[in-house]
C-alpha cells in the first residue's frame, strides 16, 4: 500500500476523539446502546462496535486503527478481483483491481480512523455480493443487513445481487422468487434505521438535500473516476503535479500486475467476443453471464472473456446502487462518499479494457491512477456547500492539514497545562476551529489527558455554571504570544476574553465574563465600564444604572450642546480637544447615543485608543438599536477585528433599518466584498489554504 503508507503515522482527528469516548469504559452492549455522539446516521457497527472492538484490543492505538483501515481496503481489493474473476475472467479481476486500489476515493477512509465506517460497508457489501455470485443466499443476505450498519451508502447493495442471481433467460418473477431475501433484507435494515433515527436529535440527519442532488451526484462520480478535481485558481490538471517514489511504486505494481501477469488475456479478436462454452453446471448468479439458455447453470465466464451482457448490466446498476445515496448530500459532496460506487466503476471498466490489447489497457489503468494523484494532490478542499465545488469537502489535503494543527495545539494546551485538576473546565481561544480540537463539551481533552471530569469549550460559551463545578483555565493565544498559554491568573484575562465576546455578538457570555473579571480583579475599570454595557445589552436596565452611578456616570442622555461642540472642533482641526469633551461629557450623559457615536469614531482612529473605541461603538448601537448607522460603525470594529461572519451580520442590519443610506454608501460593496471573500468558501479562504 505505497499510496496510503503515511496513514500509519496519522494521529486521531475530530470525529474520533467522539467515537472512542463513546465507548470509553463501557463493554460491547453498552456501547451499542449508548446514544451516538453524532446522532445523524444508524450506524452501529462502524462507530460503536468497530471502535469498541479496535480501542480495547489496542488501548485506543491511534496507529492500530490505521493498520486495521489498511486492512479493510486490501480486504476490499482483494474481494473485488475474487468477484470481478467470478464474473468476468482474470484478466477483468486484474483491471478492476488495479483501478480500485488507486483511486482516491479510499484516501480519506483509509487515513481518517473513523473512515473505516466507509471501508468497512465496502467489505461487507462486496462479500455480500460474492456470497450472491456464488449464490450463498443465507450468507448474503446477513451480510445484505448488516454492511449498512457500517454506512448507508451500501444500503442498494441488493440490485446488483438480484442481478448476480438471475440466471439466462429467467423472468423476474422466478428471480425474485428465488432471491426475495435480498430486497428483504435491505427492508430489515431500513426498518431498523428508521426506528433508530426517530429517536435522534432533531436537525441532526446530517442530510443535505438539493434538487440538484443526483445530477450532482452523478457528476461527482465522474470526477472522482477522472480525478478531476483542480485548484480555484487552477484549470484540471494543471499545474501538473508529479507522482513522489510512492506513487510511482504503485503504479508500477499495477504495470506489473495487469500488463505483464495478468493471466487469461484474450489474444485475438474472436477469443475477445466469443464467450467460452460452460464448463459444467453451477448454481449462482454468474448463470446469467454468457450461459446457453438451455442451461440450469452457467460456469464463470471461462478466461478470455470480458464479460457478457449481463455483467456489463449488473456493473451499471452497481454503479447506479453507490451513487443514489450521494444525492442526498450532494451539496457537502467528497470523493470518499463514492468508494462503493468506484468499485462497481472499476468493474466496467475492466469488463471494456479486456477487449483491448493488454498494452493499451495497461497504459489507460496507469493514466487513472496518474488522474487519481493529480485528485489527490490539490492542496485545496472546498469550504463552502456547494454541489458543483472545485474539490471535495474532505480530502487528504483537508485531513492532513487539520491533523498538523490538532497535533500542535494539543501539544501546547499539553505544555501550557501540564497537569489538570479534576472537573476543571477549560476555555479555549485563539485555535481554527478547522482542527476541530474544540468540539462538543471536549472529548478531546478527556481522552488527550483521560480524566471523565473535564470539560472544555470555546471562550465566547463561558457560562457563570462553569465555575459552580470546578477550577476554569483560560488557555488563549496572545499579541506577544502566538502559542497557546494559560492566562487564568492574569490580570484583566477575563476582560480581554469578553472583549472578544463581545466582538462575537455574544453579549450574555461577554456579561457573565465581565462579573467574573471583577470577582477576580474588582479594581479592572474596563471590565467595570463594559459591564455596564453588556448588562444594558441584554436588558438588565436597573443593573446598568447602579454600574453607572458606581462609576459617577449619569444615566441619561440630552449631550447635543457638547456633541456639536466635539464636532465644531473637529472642523478646526482640533480632535485631541474633541476627545477630551466628549470623554468629559461621558460622566454627565452617559445614555447619549450620538456622544458614544462620535466618541467612538475619534477613538478608532488614535493608535492605542482602539479597544476604548470599540467600546464606544458597542455603547452606541445597544443604547440606540435602531439606528442603522450603529450598526455600520459597529460592523466596521468586528471587521477590523477579523469577525468577518458577525460583521457581515451588522452590515445586514445595517442595510435593515437604513436602507436609502445604505444604498448610497459607497463603502457598503468593499466591505462586503472583502468579508465574502475572507469567510468559508471565499476567493481569500481558498487561497489562504495555499498558504505555506
Amino acid at each position: 500500500m505505497f499510496v496510503h503508507r503515511g496513514a500509519l503515522s496519522a494521529p486521531f482527528f475530530a470525529d474520533d476523539w467522539l467515537f472512542l469516548e463513546a465507548v470509553r469504559g463501557r463493554g460491547l452492549v453498552g456501547a451499542l446502546l449508548a446514544p451516538d455522539p453524532l446522532g445523524n446516521y444508524f450506524r452501529p457497527l462502524g462507530r460503536a462496535a468497530w471502535f469498541w472492538a479496535v480501542s480495547h484490543a489496542s488501548g485506543e492505538s491511534a496507529a492500530t486503527f490505521h493498520c486495521a483501515n489498511i486492512a479493510l481496503f486490501l480486504i476490499a481489493i482483494t474481494l473485488l478481483w475474487a468477484l470481478a474473476r467470478r464474473v468476468a475472467g482474470q484478466a477483468v479481476a486484474a483491471i478492476a483491481a488495479a483501478i480500485f486500489a488507486l483511486t482516491c476515493a479510499a484516501d480519506v477512509p483509509v487515513l481518517w480512523a473513523c473512515g473505516a465506517q466507509d471501508l468497512l460497508a465496502v467489505t461487507l457489501a462486496l462479500a455480500a455480493l460474492l456470497a450472491a455470485a456464488y449464490d450463498r443466499r443465507l450468507l448474503a443476505c446477513v451480510l445484505l443487513v448488516i454492511a449498512p450498519l457500517a454506512k448507508e451508502t451500501v444500503a442498494l447493495t441488493c440490485i446488483p445481487a438480484l442481478l448476480l442471481a438471475r440466471r439466462s433467460g429467467e423472468s423476474w418473477r422466478e428471480t425474485l422468487r428465488r432471491a426475495w431475501c435480498y430486497p428483504a433484507a435491505t427492508l430489515i435494515w431500513a426498518i431498523a434505521a428508521g426506528l433508530a433515527l426517530s429517536h435522534a436529535r432533531v436537525g441532526a440527519s446530517g442530510l443535505a438535500l438539493s434538487p440538484w442532488g443526483p445530477l450532482a451526484a452523478v457528476a461527482a462520480l465522474v470526477r472522482t473516476a477522472l480525478g478531476l478535481e483542480w485548484a480555484s485558481d487552477a484549470l484540471p490538471f494543471l499545474p501538473v503535479r508529479w507522482p513522489g517514489a510512492d506513487v510511482l511504486a504503485a503504479l508500477l505494481v499495477v504495470t506489473l500486475a495487469v500488463g505483464f501477469f495478468a493471466p487469461g488475456w484474450p489474444q485475438r479478436a474472436r477469443e475477445r467476443c466469443t464467450p467460452a462454452p460452460p464448463r459444467g453446471k453451477r448454481r449462482g448468479a454468474i448463470a446469467a453471464q454468457g450461459a446457453r439458455d438451455d442451461a440450469p447453470a452457467a460456469a464463470p465466464t471461462a478466461p478470455g472473456t470480458p464479460g457478457t451482457p449481463g455483467t456489463l448490466t449488473m456493473a451499471i446498476a452497481w454503479i447506479v446502487a453507490g451513487t443514489l445515496p450521494v444525492a442526498a448530500v450532494a451539496p457537502i459532496w467528497s470523493a470518499y462518499y463514492l468508494l462503493f460506487a468506484m468499485a462497481g466503476v472499476a468493474l466496467l471498466a475492466g469488463l471494456y479494457l479486456a477487449r483491448l490489447p493488454r498494452g493499451t489497457a495497461t497504459v489507460v489503468v496507469v493514466a487513472l491512477g496518474i488522474a487519481a494523484h493529480q485528485a489527490r494532490a490539490v492542496q485545496e478542499f472546498a469550504t463552502a456547500p456547494g454541489e458543483w465545488s472545485r474539490q471535495s469537502h474532505v480530502n487528504r489535503f483537508y485531513l492532513e492539514r487539520g491533523m498538523r494543527e490538532s497535533a500542535r495545539v494539543i501539544a501546547e494546551i499539553r505544555a501550557a497545562v501540564p497537569a489538570v485538576e479534576p472537573h476543571t473546565t477549560m476555555l479555549l481561544a485563539g485555535i481554527p476551529a478547522w482542527c476541530a480540537v474544540q468540539t462538543g463539551n471536549g472529548p478531546v481533552l478527556r481522552g488527550v489527558y483521560r480524566d471523565s471530569t473535564l470539560r472544555s469549550y470555546y471562550l465566547t460559551q463561558f457560562d457563570p455554571a462553569m465555575l459552580a463545578r470546578g477550577p476554569v483555565r483560560l488557555v488563549y493565544t496572545g499579541n506577544d504570544r502566538p502559542q497557546l498559554t494559560d492566562h487564568t491568573r492574569e490580570p484583566g484575562a477575563w476582560s480581554q476574553a469578553a472583549y472578544g465576546m463581545l466582538l462575537e455578538g455574544r453579549i450574555a457570555a461577554a456579561d457573565a465574563a465581565l462579573r467574573q473579571s471583577l470577582v477576580v480583579q474588582p479594581g479592572d475599570l474596563f471590565a467595570l465600564y463594559g459591564y455596564l454595557w453588556t448588562a444594558y445589552g441584554v436588558g438588565d436596565r436597573a443593573r446598568a444604572d447602579s454600574l453607572a452611578r458606581m462609576q459617577q456616570l449619569q444615566p441619561r442622555a440630552g449631550a447635543g450642546a457638547v456633541v456639536a461642540a466635539a464636532k465644531a472642533r473637529l472642523a478646526a482641526r482640533d480632535s485631541v480637544q474633541a476627545t477630551v469633551l466628549l470623554r468629559a461629557a461621558r460622566q454627565a450623559y452617559a445614555y447619549d447615543a450620538p456622544l458614544h457615536a462620535l466618541a467612538a469614531d475619534l477613538m478608532m482612529q488614535v493608535h492605542g485608543a482602539q479597544d476604548e473605541g470599540a467600546i464606544e461603538a458597542f455603547a452606541a448601537h445597544v443604547l440606540a438599536p435602531e439606528d442603522g448607522e450603529a450598526w455600520r460603525r459597529w460592523a466596521y470594529v468586528q471587521m477590523i477585528h477579523g469577525r468577518d461572519q458577525a460583521a457581515l451580520a451588522s452590515l445586514a442590519r445595517y442595510e435593515d433599518l437604513a436602507p436609502a443610506l445604505a444604498g448610497a454608501d459607497e463603502a457598503l460593496p468593499r466591505w462586503r466584498e472583502l468579508l465574502q471573500a475572507r469567510i468559508p468558501g471565499g476567493s481569500a479562504a481558498q487561497a489562504a489554504l495555499r498558504s505555506p
